[in-house]
């Protein structure tokens, strides 16, 4: 049940976390381009993930080696996002009147 619980807190803070973050860092300018390339990343990764783990299996007889690795990937990932900077304040008048 925790399993399930924080794997559906990631999900939900990935769809809320990337918009407010690409317009925070990025302008509203650029967030269109910005936000399709994530999706278009998360796709491919959709795509290619469950190969990467048929292949690991039948490699192994075991699905544990790759899921430690991206478990360790998804660590280093997040300590990243800890290491982003403060995003610039910018007044609403600054924004076009948006």
């Amino acid at each position: 049940m925790a399993a399930a619980a924080l794997i559906g807190l990631g999900v939900g803070a990935e769809a809320d976390l990337t918009p407010y973050l690409l317009t925070r860092y990025f302008g509203l300018r650029s967030f269109s381009t910005l936000y399709g390339f994530t999706w278009t990343a998360y796709a491919i990764a959709g795509a290619i993930g469950p190969v990467w783990m048929g292949k690991a299996f039948d490699a192994t007889g075991s699905y544990a080696s790759l899921l430690t690795t991206l478990s360790a990937a998804t660590l280093v990932s997040a300590g990243l996002l800890l290491l982003l900077p403060r995003y610039p304040v910018v007044l609403p008048s600054e924004e076009g009147g948006i």
